[in-house]
């Protein structure tokens, strides 16, 4: 039963501020209390699924964003390492031709020496060439959440 006058209100600690809200008194605060009513909640709760879905939507398209970027970087250092297998076989190459023609003194030390150098950095692009594969392994694998045995 509600309480019908002023004072009966302040007595027991109850008061209507608004249609649908109650106020109770506490400590001397007032705390106030919204009443929802069933259209209201299931409105709210419908808006509430919706952006979950459109969260979830957008979640999806994000990883399967990241994934195919994965892939395509992964495919991209997979050629890189192609590519510098090349330049070092070449490398190796030149550097025994500098090598022979150095020993029959028909080249000179500078041009061996270059082919040295030549050497060192195609040995150094294949690294780097290996390092980026793995690298863009570690990110497709944590893309994907899955470990692909490539040890």
């Amino acid at each position: 039963m509600m309480p019908s006058s002023a004072a009966d209100r302040r007595e027991t600690g109850r008061a209507l501020s608004a249609p649908g809200e109650l106020e109770l008194r506490r400590l001397g605060q007032p705390l106030r209390l919204q009443r929802r009513t069933h259209h209201g909640a299931g409105g709210e709760a419908k808006a509430n699924l919706d952006n979950l879905r459109a969260t979830e939507d957008t979640l999806r398209q994000n990883v399967t964003l990241e994934v195919r970027q994965a892939l395509l970087n992964l495919g991209q250092a997979a050629e890189s390492i192609v590519v510098a297998d090349k330049g070092l076989q070449q490398a190796r190459e030149n550097l025994s031709l500098a090598e022979g023609r150095y020993k029959t003194g028909v080249g000179n030390i500078i041009e061996l020496t270059d082919a040295q150098v030549s050497l060192v950095a195609a040995e150094a692009s294949r690294v780097q060439a290996l390092v980026g594969y793995r690298t863009a392994l570690a990110t497709l694998e944590r893309s994907t959440a899955h470990r692909f045995g490539t040890d």
